[in-house]
């Protein structure tokens, strides 16, 4: 369901719930954040069924949604407007969504998001966040192996 400036997405198309097209690994952290971040998160399904898209440690709002057919953008519905953790993505929609990662979370305690289908989630739809001191920052993404992180550059940054 992530769309990155790459083009890649989290889909579950042939029985591949993926996300940017790599199955759900343990040993590794597909993104670190740093702590007090506020951030954008552009979440796409490519795929042509529901997903209800959740994530760990945080609470964000819905900025807007977009159809795959390329139409504008719309506000969140009035159920929509207060703090989420899951938010249901339809076939080929874009949902953008704001968060402050206000938690900590280390490496042998990361967080997660992923697809709150079960089956989905065995298949490997998910993925794994640090959120780390900023002053840690550095010093944590130089130790992640680049073969095996996966970078989803999803993220904006917010002033």
């Amino acid at each position: 369901m992530f769309v990155g400036t790459d083009g890649s997405k989290f889909y579950g198309e042939k029985m591949l719930h993926l996300i940017n097209g790599v199955k759900m690994d343990m040993a590794v952290i597909n993104e670190v954040v740093k702590k007090g971040d506020t951030e954008i998160w552009r979440i796409t399904n490519g795929a042509h069924t529901t997903h209800p898209f959740h994530i760990h440690d945080i609470q964000f709002q819905i900025l807007d949604r977009e159809q795959g057919d390329g139409s504008d953008a719309t506000p969140p519905s009035e159920n929509e407007r207060g703090w989420k953790d899951t938010v249901l993505l339809l076939p080929e929609e874009t949902v953008r969504v704001i968060a402050k990662f206000d938690h900590y979370a280390d490496t042998q305690y990361p967080y997660m998001y992923h697809c709150h289908i079960l089956e989905h989630e065995d298949e490997g739809m998910m993925g794994q966040f640090l959120v780390v001191e900023p002053k840690d920052y550095d010093r944590v993404i130089s130790n992640i192996d680049n073969h095996k992180r996966i970078p989803l550059q999803s993220f904006c940054k917010v002033s």
